[in-house]
């Protein structure tokens, strides 16, 4: 093989590693910006992961499952989210009657008030 026939196969090796890098590089860089993008425009589908926690855990008592005391931080974060004025106005109406915490859980209805 002479000087020549190595000096091109190198030349071509190197413009196939920077064309694949760089259009690799170009893909994060896309992707990340798509990630940091759902993130800023607060997309629902992208950020709600929690939410699908607090809903299950809402639900255990419903299906009568009870969790072991191993289980008690668990429990102490449901009691601290289920607190949340906020988190009970985001539940929808099946899992609000799935549970009742008492009077002092829901706001008094005009039935209750006399």
């Amino acid at each position: 093989m002479s000087t020549s026939d190595l000096a091109v196969d190198l030349a071509a090796l190197r413009w196939r590693h920077l064309r694949r890098g760089w259009l690799l590089l170009g893909l994060f860089v896309a992707v990340g910006a798509g990630l940091e993008a759902m993130h800023g425009f607060k997309v629902d589908w992208y950020l709600a992961v929690g939410n699908e926690t607090r809903r299950l855990l809402w639900r255990l008592a419903h299906y009568g499952i009870e969790l072991p005391p191993e289980a008690a931080p668990v429990l102490e974060y449901a009691a601290r989210m289920f607190a949340r004025p906020a988190f009970r106005q985001s539940l929808s109406a099946v899992e609000q009657e799935m549970r009742d915490d008492g009077p002092a859980a829901r706001p008094p209805s005009s039935e209750t008030v006399r």
